[in-house]
């Protein structure tokens, strides 16, 4: 018998999609890209003045890192979190456990798959990431030590997508789970260290942080490598920890048992999703009389309560964080770190429950039947966006007076950290007013931006979920399509203003760059919700009609953005 056969099949299988090659092209175009802005920015700082020099290939290097960083981090909750748990809805996991596999081939089939296409395109960048090693500034045990914590945090993140997955049997809730067991090690761990420490540099300790890769990456690039090489060892023994932790539980979870234990946690659990039967029955008798479309995309209520329970977890979190010293500086960083991290999970929870409704319709035949009846295309749609509305406003709403909070503490910070560094300012009225006026208007566009690109995520993840069959990929389209690419050239593009300025002999205000960049990604975040809303309404009996992956042929087998051609008599029928 071939050794790890499920490996062998998967890494064949994906070795020739279409997909593992232009990710990679797509990575390697990115980093080209991203080096090349930057390389634009430093001459234009040059011409003005305002030369990088030797710093330029620290700044690459850092910024290269990071990004690759939140790149490898983002793939268990991608690429492995719905890996096993989809083989659980389709009902295939079961069928290989008819054979002589074992739970270490599947669960190993799985991760190797699914890894191909992260490890092609973080090899694609690392060329580009080692022009920083050669403009100076980094060494070669540097970047070395880079590509080490990467290669290992990608291993220890897919590794923790395929145990959640091999827990769970809803794609939502696996890619939840593996996003705050990963943000546990990232984030909390190095806090709590610090927290510990009083924020305090000189105090700090790592205890939880040695099984982190936030702080191997960090200590990447230091002096004294014993904290580093431990956590590296740490978090990869870990990995493997996972990893056994899923090939045992595999053989063991892929079916529901018939107890009566089972019926009553079953029973608790259809509580908590879909409420008790009084109001069960209250809400389907309210929902259904004014749209049943409403109805069902709306009565799972597992995440509305889930939102509340992490916003009122991450407020106290940071209080305990930050209450061992209590000054403002500590507070305004902590709320700022915590708004961010809830931020990012709230996009991803929005795309998650955008797309879901529409995988399951069209792969349930839900869709068929609700065109089968007297709804109009219109009404579906007017009815999972109300059942996202009700599900994420309060949240949202939430966050946003959050941030404000935070960047109000972050305002009066940065004011007193300039005034006590430069005491002539006090008298400098002018100054002071457009330091507030500045901070206040990022503030603003901050806000601004965080809703818009919230409320774009749903309509194009509504959208990537009616023409998508796998909803990982649709959740990725969704991000990358609003999230990803958009704030990283706006970002560029503030930075170029922001250095444009300078060499006009600073004609404009420092925040003016911002505002127009905001002004410009507000524009560009409507643009992507009028063109989803639209494809919604004109196309969805049509792609209903010809299946998700055939709809509209070869146009919609990536972005799926495309017009849906008319469906023949015989695909109709």
């Amino acid at each position: 018998m071939t050794f790890l056969p499920i490996v062998d099949r998967e890494l064949r299988v994906a070795a020739r999609r279409k997909g593992t090659y232009w990710s990679r092209i797509g990575a390697a175009a990115l980093a080209v890209f991203l080096l090349a802005m930057v390389m634009a920015i430093s001459e234009m700082g040059r011409r003005g003045g305002v030369a990088f020099g030797s710093q330029l290939g620290m700044i690459l290097f850092s910024m290269f890192s990071w990004l690759s960083f939140a790149f490898v981090s983002a793939a268990g909750v991608f690429l492995t979190s719905d890996s096993l748990s989809e083989e659980k809805r389709e009902g295939t996991l079961g069928l290989l456990f008819l054979t002589d596999l074992r739970g270490y081939d599947i669960v190993l089939g799985k991760l190797f798959s699914h890894s191909l296409v992260a490890t092609y395109g973080l090899m694609a960048a690392f060329p580009v990431i080692g022009i920083a090693f050669l403009l100076g500034g980094v060494t070669g045990g540097e970047f070395w030590r880079l590509m080490l914590v990467l290669f290992n945090t990608l291993f220890f993140s897919l590794a923790v997508g395929v145990f959640i997955s091999a827990i769970s049997r809803d794609a939502q809730r696996a890619m939840t789970g593996a996003a705050l067991l990963f943000g546990l090690f990232v984030a909390v761990f190095p806090m709590i260290d610090w927290s510990i420490a009083e924020w305090d540099a000189t105090k700090f300790e790592p205890r939880f942080s040695l099984v982190s890769p936030s702080y191997a990456l960090t200590e990447a690039r230091s002096t004294q490598l014993a904290n580093f090489w431990t956590c590296l060892a740490f978090v990869h023994v870990l990995a493997w920890a996972f990893l056994g932790a899923a090939a045992w539980l595999a053989p063991r979870r892929w079916q529901e048992t018939a107890s009566k234990e089972k019926e009553g946690s079953a029973s608790r659990a259809q509580r908590w999703r879909f409420g008790s039967p009084k109001k069960r029955r209250t809400l389907r008798e309210r929902w259904l009389a004014d749209n049943p479309a409403r109805w069902l995309a709306g009565r799972d209520l597992w995440m509305g309560r889930f939102l509340w329970m992490a916003l009122a977890g991450f407020i106290v979190i940071g209080f305990l964080l930050s209450v061992r010293r209590a000054d403002s500086n500590v507070l305004a960083g902590v709320s700022q770190g915590s708004a961010a991290f809830y931020s990012l999970l709230l996009n991803l929870w929005v795309a998650t429950f955008a797309t879901r409704f529409f995988i399951d319709a069209m792969r349930t035949g839900t869709m068929e039947l609700l065109l089968a009846t007297p709804l109009e295309p219109r009404q579906i749609v007017q009815g999972q966006w109300w059942a996202i509305r009700r599900t994420f406003a309060g949240p949202l709403l939430v966050l946003v007076i959050f941030q404000a909070a935070a960047t109000w503490l972050q305002i009066e910070q940065n004011l007193a950290i300039n005034l006590k560094n430069n005491p002539s300012l006090q008298t400098n009225q002018q100054w002071i007013q457009d330091m507030y006026a500045g901070l206040v208007v990022n503030a603003v566009c901050s806000m601004l931006t965080t809703i818009s690109g919230l409320i774009a995520v749903a309509w194009v993840g509504m959208w990537m979920g009616l023409v998508s069959k796998n909803a990982n990929h649709a959740v990725i389209k969704a991000i990358v399509l609003v999230q990803g690419l958009p704030p990283i050239v706006l970002g560029f593009a503030t930075f170029a203003l922001q250095i444009g300025s300078n060499v006009m002999g600073g004609y404009w205000a420092w925040w003016i760059p911002q505002l127009i960049m905001s002004v410009v990604g507000i524009g560009v975040d409507i643009a992507f919700i009028l063109y989803a809303r639209r494809r919604l309404n004109r196309d969805l009996r049509l792609v209903a009609a010809r299946g998700a992956d055939d709809a509209g042929g070869s146009k919609f087998r990536w972005l799926k953005f495309s017009r849906a051609k008319e469906p023949t008599a015989g695909a109709v029928s």
